[in-house]
C-alpha cells in the first residue's frame, strides 16, 4: 500500500508487505510475533513528511528507518502528517484512554 502513496520510493516498494496505510492518515507496521516488543519501521516519502506514533507522540520523518516500541496491545500505528479533518478524533480519544493499559501475554 505504501506504493500507492509513494510510487517513486523504491524502498517502499521492496517492503510493501511489512507496513500499510489505513486510508491516507494512518500508517501501520504490525508486529507479527507476540514475543517481540518492537518493530523496525520504514517511513516512506520525503524527509519533510512526518509520522507521529500514536502511543508516544514521537515524530518520525519520511525516508528513514527506526526501531519503534510496539508491545502487545500497542501496535506501531502512526498519524501521517497533520490531518485537516476530525475523522481521527474518536481514535485519538481511544488511544489516550487506553495508553496506560498493559496487556500481559
Amino acid at each position: 500500500m505504501s506504493v500507492i502513496y509513494h510510487p517513486h520510493d523504491d524502498k517502499a516498494k521492496a517492503i510493501s508487505y511489512q507496513s500499510f496505510y489505513l486510508g491516507g492518515d494512518l500508517y501501520v507496521a504490525p508486529v507479527l510475533d507476540p514475543s517481540h516488543m518492537s518493530v523496525e519501521v520504514y517511513f516512506p516519502g520525503k524527509r519533510n513528511e512526518t509520522y507521529t506514533h500514536v502511543w508516544s507522540g514521537i515524530k518520525y520523518h519520511g525516508g528513514r528507518m527506526a526501531r519503534v516500541h510496539a508491545p502487545y496491545g500497542k501496535p506501531a500505528v502512526f498519524i501521517v502528517g497533520d490531518p485537516a479533518h476530525s475523522d481521527l478524533n474518536d481514535f485519538i480519544k481511544f488511544v489516550e484512554a487506553e495508553n496506560g493499559t498493559v496487556i500481559q501475554v
